[in-house]
């Protein structure tokens, strides 16, 4: 018995949908950036910033993802096990969600992106969501603290 394309076809997209999704999100947003300000004005920004600034900021930009990711990696060693290039691009989606989305409903991405690629429960990654932003708000304070 053979798969017929069509099946065959979806597998492929299901397989890869977060993939496709964040590509067309990237999509979207630099369309969006065209729209508004133009590529040329955001490069000649850029530009006369210094590209060293720029990709010393994107250094530490991807820097924190990584951190993100590793406090995640920690927190459900079982299920994330040997999977952090996954969840580190779980990680950015779920970002980019949060600062697309109004209102900061990208944050129920969370929950929903870790069940479909981990097979966690919902419940349980809402409650880790909540316990890591109670982590986020005890080192803003801390840091509002030490200032």
């Amino acid at each position: 018995m053979k798969n017929s394309p069509v099946a065959s076809r979806r597998a492929w997209i299901i397989r890869h949908a977060m993939t496709l999704g964040t590509a067309a999100i990237i999509a979207v947003y630099a369309a969006f950036i065209q729209w508004v300000w133009g590529w040329q004005s955001v490069v000649s920004l850029w530009s006369s910033a210094g590209w060293g600034s720029a990709a010393i900021a994107l250094v530490l930009l991807l820097g924190t993802y990584v951190l993100r990711t590793w406090r995640i990696y920690d927190y459900f060693p079982a299920e994330t096990g040997g999977h952090f290039g996954t969840l580190l691009r779980l990680v950015q989606v779920h970002n980019l969600l949060n600062i697309m989305l109004p209102f900061r409903t990208g944050e129920a991405s969370f929950p929903l992106l870790m069940k479909r690629e981990f097979g966690l429960g919902v419940a349980r990654g809402t409650a880790a969501l909540f316990v890591m932003r109670l982590f986020d708000l005890h080192a803003l304070l801390a840091a509002a603290g030490t200032g």
